[in-house]
């Protein structure tokens, strides 16, 4: 029988499931695209710099609140860690892929100011200067960094306020594919194996302009998923508020599709190379590929995996570099966690 936990895993599962099949039966019968406004009439001056609100708002919102709660602190630091790793490194693979993934139409919705981005095409020599060209408007580098902060400050919010009993359960145990590394490393290969070749199997039934097409970006957005679940899944996966990532999922995909659907790709604020794309493109959206709304999905999963691995090592008492060990933490000292949890009124109760 499924413990408690599991039911909540199996229902986030299931929501996720109808609301594709339900978006992919309303869709199917459009045959004509919808066409985004020309840049050329400046439709919308410093509109993607101003709708970096969807993303501020929430996060002092939720950041006040998480500063100001004074059961937090732990909280507080597990968050801020998650944030240092997880914005450098999506940082530095825009600076190197973002050129190769999306294109920026209308400069006029930015305030103008380009980072260089690096072109794949130029090769190792690139990298000493050729290859590098003034692409990446500033705000994209705020998206990001707002994107990772507003689904970590939603979810710890769903798991301190919505849904704080749900937390762990004694029932739960590390599941068979993650107790050991061989069995973790197995697993999230034949994972991320099979996801890449639906999508390579579907690029090659759709069409393409250059003839040349390959799923890229989904294998970008996989793979940086995948590998925190390798060292990640094992400790994070007994304390992960599947109810809370609920919200965080529903939030981040409810504010990025109305903030792509609606405003950045008719309006030219930024767009998507077909050609990188695995071949699902919406056209009541202006043809917005399906890895708009899929980088966010493994967002949401890969930012929460890393925040309750960390959060865990906290709880443990590891300091400084070790906090970075408790990936290879021993079930004793995981369950010392699940008891404090526990005491803390944590729990919910397990079905009987």
């Amino acid at each position: 029988m499924l413990t408690r936990k599991g039911q909540d895993l199996l229902a986030v599962a299931a929501l996720m499931a109808m609301l594709a099949v339900a978006s992919t039966l309303a869709m199917m019968r459009i045959t004509v695209s919808q066409q985004p406004v020309d840049p050329a009439l400046n439709p919308s001056p410093l509109g993607y710099t101003f709708s970096l609100a969807l993303f501020v708002i929430p996060c002092v919102v939720f950041g006040v609140w998480i500063w100001r709660s004074p059961r937090t602190p732990d909280q507080r630091r597990a968050c801020f860690l998650t944030l240092v790793l997880l914005i450098p490194m999506g940082f530095i693979l825009d600076l190197f892929l973002g050129r190769t993934f999306l294109r920026f139409p209308n400069l006029d919705a930015t305030l103008g100011i380009l980072i260089p981005g690096y072109d794949l095409r130029s090769g190792w020599h690139g990298l000493w200067g050729s290859g590098w060209k003034p692409f990446l408007p500033l705000e994209e580098f705020a998206f990001y960094a707002l994107g990772f902060a507003a689904i970590l400050l939603a979810y710890i919010w769903g798991d301190e306020i919505l849904f704080r009993a749900n937390k762990v359960d004694d029932r739960q145990r590390t599941p068979y594919v993650f107790r050991g590394w061989k069995a973790t490393l197995l697993f999230w290969l034949v994972v991320g194996a099979v996801l890449f070749g639906i999508a390579w199997l579907i690029r090659r039934t759709v069409p393409s302009q250059s003839g040349a097409a390959f799923p890229g970006y989904f294998l970008f957005i996989l793979s940086a998923s995948i590998v925190p679940s390798l060292f990640c899944s094992r400790v994070a996966f007994q304390f992960i508020n599947w109810r809370a990532l609920a919200v965080a999922w529903l939030f981040i995909l409810t504010t990025s599709q109305f903030w792509e659907a609606s405003l950045a790709v008719p309006y030219g604020w930024w767009g998507y190379e077909p050609d990188q794309m695995m071949g699902i493109f919406f056209k009541p959206y202006c043809d917005l590929p399906i890895e708009a709304v899929l980088v966010w999905t493994l967002a949401s999963w890969t930012t929460v995996i890393i925040y309750e691995t960390i959060l865990t090592a906290i709880h443990a008492g590891r300091k400084g570099w070790s906090i970075f060990g408790v990936v290879r933490a021993a079930d004793p000292e995981l369950e010392r966690v699940k008891r404090m949890h526990q005491q803390e009124g944590r729990q919910g109760r397990s079905p009987s």
